[in-house]
């Protein structure tokens, strides 16, 4: 029973995540940068590396998931950890775009 639980929580956020990223790559990236552009603001170097290789971002998808999967497959408290990546990866990624706005 954890396990469908953590799974059906880890799947979600993974989602999530997929969204974010599907976004981005059909031009929420250049509306970001068109933004900063116009207010001044020097994109951090992890934005950039971001915004330059989104269109790989389902083989960045599909990475973040088998990370975040892969604790689901072991025993004990361990399961908890695909969660916690997963939210983690989410985070990351939000921040990796927000930040600049956030900092100025």
């Amino acid at each position: 029973m954890r396990r469908a639980i953590l799974s059906i929580f880890t799947v979600l956020i993974l989602i999530a995540c997929g969204a974010w990223l599907y976004v981005l790559d059909q031009g929420a990236s250049q509306q970001f940068m068109d933004t900063w552009t116009a207010f001044g603001v020097q994109p951090y170097k992890l934005t950039l590396l971001l915004f330059e290789y989104i269109e790989y971002w389902l083989f960045l998808m599909w990475v973040i998931a088998l990370i975040s999967i892969a604790p689901l497959f072991s025993s004990g408290r361990v399961q908890y950890l695909s969660v916690v990546l997963s939210s983690m990866f989410l985070i990351v990624l939000l921040g990796t775009v927000y930040v600049n706005m956030v900092v100025v």
